[in-house]
């Protein structure tokens, strides 16, 4: 039986939880929250359904885990991990993003993991696998000189900023990228202690121009990329669909990846060696786009906080 540990209980830690339990047998789940209390009232239906599970405010001891899910807040995911690591040995490491707040910290993560031989881990991005699903190379006549103009709802660009650029990097081939222009406003995260960012940021990936715009009014988000003349979009909507259209017209659909339907099952297939599409060591490419965005955060303003 496979042990499995969720540290943080939260709306993305019972979204991993979720997706275990048509599966449950075959798995030992230990959760850990400081908030265990009011999380075990929220969801003990739920927690009910599970016949192997361990629910704790303390991290767990003396484990060899085969997979940690750590789906905290991005200031304290470092300790955490630290912790577990100083008990506990780990074959698979499963992140949220945004990874860590500052540089420093990716610093000290990857010297730690060098010393505890931890070489299997995983950043939860969605934007490389919508992207090959919708075979959006495919369709591009080249990957030089597009235009790509990304259009988020208020309150949401710095939280989601990593997957649109796992999205672009998978299909322009490029992860290095500049800032050229900037006219945003830090406001409050609905994170307490965190921010976001409002209005535009255009970066420049090798000859390609991406913007990502917070002032998108509508109930979904889009991606637009213009290709010489022809236009394609990618519609993310509230239904669970991500949408491709060329010049308006439909050419593919495909469900959004929620972590509540496929963590378990891409986890699954990467242990039976059957499917490697998801569960794969994705961490330094999303590391180093994310350490890019930090740089470019701290020069609008030092004290910005990404989670």
């Amino acid at each position: 039986m496979k042990k499995i540990l969720i540290v943080g209980a939260g709306p993305m830690g019972i979204a991993h939880l979720k997706s275990f339990l048509n599966h449950h047998q075959r798995y030992e789940i230990f959760i850990s929250d400081l908030r265990m209390n009011e999380i075990k009232v929220k969801n003990l239906n739920l927690f009910k359904k599970f016949k192997n599970i361990n629910i704790s405010k303390n991290l767990p001891k003396n484990l060899t885990l085969d997979l940690a899910i750590i789906s905290t807040n991005s200031k304290e995911r470092y300790s955490i991990i630290k912790d577990i690591l100083k008990y506990n040995k780990i074959k698979n490491l499963l992140l949220e993003k945004f990874i860590f707040s500052n540089l420093k910290i990716f610093y000290l993560f990857e010297k730690l993991i060098i010393k505890k031989g931890l070489k299997n881990i995983f950043v939860n991005s969605w934007g490389e696998y919508i992207s090959k699903k919708l075979k959006i190379n495919e369709h591009l006549k080249n990957n030089k000189k597009l235009k790509v103009k990304i259009n988020i709802n208020k309150g949401g660009m710095l939280t989601n900023l990593i997957h649109y650029l796992d999205f672009v990097s998978q299909f322009l081939k490029k992860n290095k990228f500049q800032l050229i222009e900037k006219r945003v406003s830090i406001i409050n995260s609905k994170r307490k202690k965190y921010n976001e960012l409002d209005g535009v940021l255009n970066i420049e990936m090798g000859s390609n121009t991406i913007s990502f715009n917070s002032n998108f009014k509508k109930n979904f988000q889009t991606i637009e990329i213009t290709d010489n003349y022809i236009n394609y979009l990618i519609e993310i909507n509230r239904q669970g669909n991500c949408n491709l259209y060329k010049n308006k017209k439909l050419l593919k659909r495909i469900p959004f990846p929620f972590a509540s339907e496929k963590t378990e099952q891409w986890y699954r297939n990467f242990t039976e060696k059957k499917n490697k599409e998801r569960f794969k060591n994705n961490y330094k490419k999303i590391a180093y786009l994310s350490k890019q965005i930090l740089i470019v955060l701290k020069g609008i303003d030092k004290k910005i906080s990404i989670t």
